[in-house]
């Protein structure tokens, strides 16, 4: 049997991706219990809009041109609601790791947490989590509003060279998915994971997650990036089947109702399979995000680690 996967130590890149899959295995049931009871709700209400706004929008495309503004004003409604249940789902999904995973650490070789046990501490630091997802958010807009300055320099060049300004776009649109965006995933979930996990401010836990994550830039990136990109093809793969369904009922739908225009509403109603289907993809999709949390707390502790033993070394060389 393998020795217990604690959370609190120094790894490489391999040890991190190994641990992953170990820390999984080791804790399946009272993990994805966990995730199923407190996170689940979440993405079921997510995935459920997001089957009611496909539907709107398939609906609305015939009368968009005469009620445009309504048609929109519903899709983002519903949009605003998918992004704050996706945020809340987010923190939700924070806690319950940093929960399990401290309680790991705390119990002896053969014990494991139950969810009894996480259920105990969840909701103080839900609420904790809540308010450091406030900040990001607020810092995030700032940043979003300096990329839509350099955007209107991108348009300024386009109209000096159109050639160079379109080809500076597509250099930097690839450059913020392939390299800014994984790093950003880490350092938003690893802030996160340390206010809550050393109980301290939105603006204390950015200073420690910068202070550990110096130097430590590409192997974070690489972690973050095969995490990213396993946990979207599998998430992929889990919602494919409800959305194929989907598209097929709606087109067969709409072909028993051609014609009949009083009628073709009632077209577009949204068969209870179909919602089941969405449902099970979320509970899929919320299970398949483990992997990428876990990958990323792991990271976040063992720079932590490495910190503190750089910290040590530094006082010793210098008595």
């Amino acid at each position: 049997m393998r020795a217990k996967v604690y959370v609190r130590k120094a790894r490489d890149f391999g040890e991190v991706f190994g641990d992953t899959i170990s820390y999984m295995r080791q804790n399946f049931k009272s993990l994805f219990g966990s995730i199923l009871l407190l996170v689940s709700p979440f993405f079921l209400l997510a995935m459920v809009l997001s089957t009611f706004m496909l539907k709107n929008m398939f609906a609305n495309i015939s009368s968009a041109a005469t009620n445009i503004m309504g048609f929109y004003a519903s899709m983002a409604g519903t949009m605003i609601l998918m992004m704050l249940l996706s945020l809340l789902g987010y923190a939700a999904y924070i806690t319950v790791l940093n929960e399990h995973m401290q309680l790991n650490d705390s119990l002896p070789e053969n014990e494991k947490p139950q969810i009894k046990d996480i259920l105990k501490n969840f909701f103080p630091q839900f609420l904790r989590g809540i308010g450091t997802i406030v900040v990001l958010v607020v810092l995030s807009l700032v940043l979003i509003l300096v990329f839509g300055l350099v955007i209107g320099l991108m348009a300024l060049l386009i109209k000096i060279s159109a050639v160079l300004g379109i080809l500076l776009f597509i250099l930097m649109y690839i450059f913020f998915l392939l390299i800014v965006m994984p790093i950003m995933m880490y350092l938003y979930t690893a802030i996160l994971f340390t206010s809550q996990r050393h109980h301290i401010n939105a603006f204390e836990a950015i200073g420690k997650v910068f202070r550990n994550f110096k130097g430590n830039f590409w192997i974070t990136w690489s972690l973050s990036f095969l995490g990213g990109l396993i946990t979207y093809i599998l998430s992929f793969i889990a919602f494919l089947p409800s959305y194929i369904v989907f598209i097929i009922s709606f087109f067969t739908r709409m072909g028993n109702n051609l014609g009949d225009l009083q009628n073709s509403q009632a077209g577009f109603d949204v068969p209870i399979y179909v919602i089941v289907l969405f449902s099970i993809s979320g509970l899929l999709i919320a299970c398949v995000y483990a992997i990428y949390f876990i990958m990323m707390n792991l990271q976040c502790a063992s720079l932590e680690e490495k910190r503190e033993g750089l910290s040590i070394l530094e006082k010793i060389e210098s008595i």
